[in-house]
Order: structure tokens, then sequence, then C-alpha cells
């Protein structure tokens, strides 16, 4: 799963926020504004790094624009238009640190799996592998005991 960061103008009225949102770039809320600011649009495999760019992002747009309140919320919009309730720091630090420790760790080396377009899945071992290398080592260790 994927964490994209758009900036967004609420559509209820409510203000900006910076969205981390969860899944594909088709379940983001369409209010997204122009991309500005790096790192702004795209997607991550890692919520902690996600979690650290959006404070980038936040702090150059609260630089650009002083006046606005900026805030940083994360969700699933599951394709929907949904708007996304700020968050503190602090909340967003764990959360972003929870995801991390909730993704699956491939079987062989136990690293956490980021990025499932390069995971690997045995269902003889019924088992994950982050990459094409660790399964088959895993394999080759295996029929060699």
């Amino acid at each position: 799963m994927g964490y994209i960061l758009t900036r967004q103008l609420q559509f209820d009225g409510s203000g900006f926020v910076l969205e981390i949102s969860t899944g594909r770039r088709d379940c983001i809320n369409p209010d997204m504004l122009v991309a500005k600011y790096e790192g702004e649009g795209s997607e991550y495999h890692d919520p902690r790094e996600a979690v650290r760019t959006a404070f980038k992002i936040r702090d150059a747009w609260r630089r650009d624009e002083p006046a606005a309140e900026i805030g940083i919320g994360y969700g699933c919009t599951c394709g929907m238009t949904l708007p996304f309730d700020p968050s503190t720091d602090e909340e967003l630090t764990a959360w972003a640190n929870k995801e991390y420790e909730d993704m699956p760790a491939c079987k062989w080396c136990r690293n956490k799996i980021l990025d499932p377009n390069a995971a690997v899945y045995l269902a003889g071992y019924d088992a994950w592998y982050c990459s094409a290398n660790c399964a088959e080592l895993h394999t080759f260790d295996t029929e060699i005991d």
C-alpha cells in the first residue's frame, strides 16, 4: 500500500489540509491543489517517510502563506470524497510508526515489505518476500536442508 501526499482545499470549507492518503492514486480527494513543493503528489511506501515529508511541505506552505491555517490529516477516501481531520505532529508520528510496525516482514531477511510491487509470494511456502532474491535464497536454503 502506498501513501500519497496532496495539498487540499477542503470542499466543506474548513480550510487547507495536507493529506496523507492511503491506497491508490484514485483514492485521493478531488480538491487537490497544483503541486508546488518537493514530494507533493509522490507516493511513499514507508509511512514514516510520508509523515516526515508532510512536515516539510506543511512548514514550507506556512512560510509562503502565514495567514492560512494549514493542518495535516491522514486517511483513505476509498475513491469517494471525504474531508480529513487535521492531526497533531505527535498523532501523525504515532500513526506512521504503527502503520510501519503492522507491515508484513520478509520471511527470509525479516525486513519490512515496503514496496508491494517488488514483493514475491511463494504459495508452496505460504510466505511473502521483499524481493525475488530473498525468495530464491529461502528456497535454496530449504532445499539444501
